[in-house]
């Protein structure tokens, strides 16, 4: 008797306690991370951290995220599923053929997307097959790029990677004629020269030629020139952090306040030790992505004009080897 009273009693604080959960609306911003969202475990942590709940949660950033779209996610950890939003891990990342991989915030997915680059109103040559130098230097520079949200410490690394994309000859007249400009204007048209000499040689994908000319003509009173490099720059690599300065300071030079505040918005955040960098963190999420998928998108061109790299015919090779030994084994039942 006494059971079967408590056992309705149980039932409904049980109900009651349940919907008091899934009335919550938001989470903080700092608890939303997609690694935890699929195990029964993280229901924990996440409860956890559940606080002083509000309509909307804007983080110090004016972003904004779906409340709604929270009350699900919190549903779905509850009764053990998937939301909606969050099929699986897989579908917070971006596949990608060069190994890195585009991580997108659940809260910045949800919120306010970071805004579009200004167009570039130039146009360049299609760049030359992607070798296997090269295809190693730019995994190399996502990966110095990777590490700017912890510090500056590997901004000269990026800088002497971009002088020396092209090898150490052309390396050393980068070099070269970058300290003929440190040494003053008299020296400009050897350094200018050299310059000129390294686009020709090596093509407009060479962007540090490019990008050391800009600042000379800049330093000469010769914008329009310095702008059209530095979009060009930019349209090589939009990650490129001394052209993304640059092209700020030659839109103020000529008074064109509302480009120079458009593209101030793209330069490289400063990093503020002991902080949490979350501009310079956003800043490096984008650069890395872009240059992912660019280096993707060079592969995949490169592909169709030449087939599968050795690796990827290999790896298809012992695909068709075990559906074949699949096969042979199946006869034998």
């Amino acid at each position: 008797i006494m059971l079967s009273y408590l056992l309705p009693l149980l039932l409904t604080t049980i109900i009651l306690l349940h919907s008091h959960v899934l009335r919550c609306e938001a989470f903080p911003v700092a608890a939303w991370r997609a690694e935890f969202f699929l195990s029964s475990s993280a229901m924990e942590r996440h409860l956890s951290t559940v606080t002083s709940l509000h309509v909307h949660t804007e983080d110090e950033h004016g972003d904004f995220f779906d409340v709604e779209a929270a009350r699900r996610q919190l549903e779905m950890l509850v009764t053990g599923g998937v939301s909606e939003g969050v099929n699986n891990k897989e579908e917070q990342q971006a596949p990608s053929r060069s190994g890195f991989s585009a991580v997108v915030s659940p809260a910045r997915e949800r919120g306010t997307p970071l805004p579009e680059m200004p167009t570039l109103d130039v146009t360049l040559p299609a760049p030359g097959p992607l070798t296997t130098i090269e295809r190693e230097r730019r995994l190399a520079e996502i990966q110095l790029l990777s590490q700017l949200d912890e510090g500056d410490e590997s901004l000269a690394d990026v800088w002497e990677l971009w002088f020396s994309e092209r090898g150490p000859q052309a390396a050393a007249l980068l070099h070269k004629a970058d300290d003929l400009m440190n040494e003053g204007p008299d020296h400009f048209p050897e350094a200018e020269r050299i310059l000129r000499s390294l686009i020709e040689d090596f093509g407009v994908h060479f962007a540090e030629p490019l990008n050391r000319l800009a600042t000379m003509y800049y330093l000469q009173g010769r914008m329009e020139e310095a702008l059209t490099l530095n979009k060009m720059v930019l349209s090589v690599k939009p990650w490129h952090f001394g052209a993304l300065s640059h092209i700020v300071m030659v839109y103020a030079a000529i008074k064109d306040s509302q480009h120079a505040r458009q593209w101030a918005a793209f330069r490289l955040p400063n990093f503020s030790p002991g902080k949490e960098n979350k501009r310079r963190i956003r800043w490096v999420e984008r650069a890395v992505s872009e240059a992912t998928m660019l280096l993707d998108q060079r592969q995949e061109d490169t592909n169709k004009s030449f087939g599968n790299t050795d690796d990827e015919w290999i790896s298809d090779q012992m695909q068709m080897r075990n559906v074949i030994n699949d096969n042979d084994d199946d006869s034998w039942q």
